[in-house]
């Protein structure tokens, strides 16, 4: 069956929605569904014995639902903090703050909450009736952040990300456990269902001895899938819900006209186009299939052909001044950011070695300095990001630490823009640079993902599902003159997926190339699909 939520109302998914947007109650007799309007987002609920689907009140401005085991209460995510409320309908109350976006949350059988944030930070635990959140472990050195927790029913096992892995926790005695190569576990009646790309799989687990035993088996094909978000729920009763979608990407060059073209074909994701400083190439990290690492690559504008830089993986490419060669990040084994020239000729050279998450900015005019950001520190509900400048070897900090994300050096190399979530919503703000003399609000409303045209006169940036753009004076100070709509809808899967041209007339934007976006399948029985013999 298919649960179709109200016209003009969408699933919510994408960029600061890195948790899933739909939930079952643990009967299975309820659906809750994240969408976004006109108005905003909220939470919307369907009873599976009947036909009407109906919004939440007191849920504005919510996301990634989730209830505790009895089903009496339903948990989400609004305005920087974790809420919860009766499901039947009631007053919302604050259960913990947290500085960035939510990547899961799982409430226990002892009315524990274990939920993970950001990008960089480890399992993290609060009570469900309130107080201060903690770490529940630590990360080990070099480790990818922590997300998508999931509870199990004997209150002590944890399942949890980390990477393109799932792990398994024990709460007591700190044991852990690496299970499958994997996203976004969950676990229901002695199996471990989790996702590789759009696939759902089950693999038997055995929560006493920490182990997996046999193949994963295909459930599901074609679940939406993005930044490591999986769009699905199940239910102990046995009920299955999805999104369903196609998790490939196009690159598209979009003109003032509102005319269009696709970009390098053969490949299926992409992520943080980048033109050249002349407008004639287009650098970005890219994938050939699905769920693999991305590469470096180069399209001609004016040839129309594309050649691959890195053959053993990079993202988040910047151009030198010169455009004679490109730098990139690399979170691998060999985490650092890295330079290599676009003719191919030598090695790529390391710039710098960095453990932690990090992302570029983009080289001053005179070649330098390079900025780049990078997650200082992940603990309890707080993370603290920090935007740096690199020169002759030695690091300073420009803008944090904080909730600082993002980052874009005006064409002369002037004024840095950025991002914050300091209160509550994503806003664009300025700064001089390299000393950052003063700050000052761009955005209205919210904002995100700056990106400067052809000169320090024109900022543009996302604002929900809107591209804006902000016309600034920098004569004495700065001061913003008007904004602009520019486009909608406007809603690239992940951070800083499209950038402005020099010329200021055109955008690289990456968008996924099939979308569901008001359906949510619902199968019941769906257990029923594993083979007996696989199951304990």
């Amino acid at each position: 069956m298919a649960v179709t939520l109200p016209a003009g109302i969408k699933v919510t998914r994408g960029p600061g929605h890195y948790s899933p947007s739909v939930a079952l109650s643990p009967d299975g007799r309820t659906l809750v569904i994240a969408g976004t309007g006109p108005e905003g987002q909220r939470l919307y609920q369907r009873p599976l014995d009947r036909l009407q689907i109906t919004p939440i009140a007191g849920t504005e401005g919510a996301s990634s639902p989730f209830f505790s085991p009895d089903g009496t209460w339903l948990g989400f995510f609004a305005d920087g903090r974790i809420r919860r409320m009766p499901a039947a309908g009631g007053a919302a109350v604050d259960v913990a703050k947290i500085e960035e976006f939510l990547t899961g949350a799982s409430w226990g059988p002892d009315d524990q909450i274990v939920f993970t944030y950001g990008i960089n930070a480890p399992l993290s635990v609060v009570r469900a009736a309130g107080g201060d959140a903690r770490p529940l472990i630590s990360r080990n050195e070099g480790e990818p952040g922590h997300s998508h927790p999931e509870i199990l029913p004997d209150g002590r096992t944890v399942l949890f990300q980390s990477g393109a892995r799932i792990h398994a926790l024990d709460i007591r005695s700190g044991r852990r456990a690496e299970l499958v190569t994997g996203t976004a576990p969950h676990y229901t009646d002695g199996q471990l269902i989790y996702a590789r790309g759009s696939v759902l799989l089950a693999v038997p687990f055995d929560p006493g001895s920490f182990k997996v035993t046999g193949p994963g088996v295909p459930l599901v094909e074609g679940v939406a899938h993005e930044a490591d978000v999986s769009h699905y729920a199940i239910s102990r009763s046995g009920v299955l819900a999805y999104l369903p979608g196609a998790t490939a990407q196009s690159l598209a060059l979009v003109n003032g006209g509102g005319s269009e073209r696709s970009l390098l074909d053969e490949l299926q994701t992409f992520e943080n186009p980048r033109f050249s400083p002349d407008g004639a190439r287009l650098a970005v990290a890219a994938g050939r299939r699905l769920g693999e690492p991305t590469d470096i690559w180069i399209h001609d504008l004016r040839t129309g052909a594309g050649s691959r830089l890195t053959f053993d993986g990079g993202r988040a490419p910047v151009w030198t001044p010169d455009g004679a060669s490109i730098t990139f990040s690399k979170l691998d084994n060999l985490r650092g950011i890295y330079t290599r020239r676009v003719d191919g000729r030598g090695d790529a050279e390391q710039v710098v070695a960095l453990n932690t998450f990090h992302w570029l900015v983009g080289w001053t005019p005179d070649t330098r300095t390079l900025v780049y950001g990078l997650i200082e520190s992940a603990n309890g509900n707080e993370t603290r990001s920090s935007i740096m400048a690199l020169t002759g070897g030695r690091s300073r900090r420009i803008v944090g630490p904080g909730s600082v994300w993002g980052g874009r050096l005006s064409p002369d190399g002037r004024l840095l823009a950025y991002y914050t979530l300091e209160s509550g919503l994503f806003q664009v703000y300025l700064t001089t640079f390299p000393n950052a003399g003063g700050r000052w609000l761009i955005s209205e409303d919210r904002g995100r993902d700056p990106s400067w045209g052809r000169d320090d006169t024109q900022l543009y940036y996302r604002s929900g599902d809107r591209l804006m753009a902000a016309r600034i004076d920098t004569t004495a100070g700065v001061r913003v003159i008007s904004r602009r709509l520019v486009l909608t809808p406007f809603s690239p899967p992940l951070y800083d997926d499209y950038h402005v041209h020099p010329d200021g007339q055109t955008l690289a934007v990456v968008r996924p190339r099939e979308e569901s976006d008001r359906e949510v399948a619902v199968v019941l029985d769906w257990l029923d699909g594993i083979s007996r013999g696989s199951r304990r």
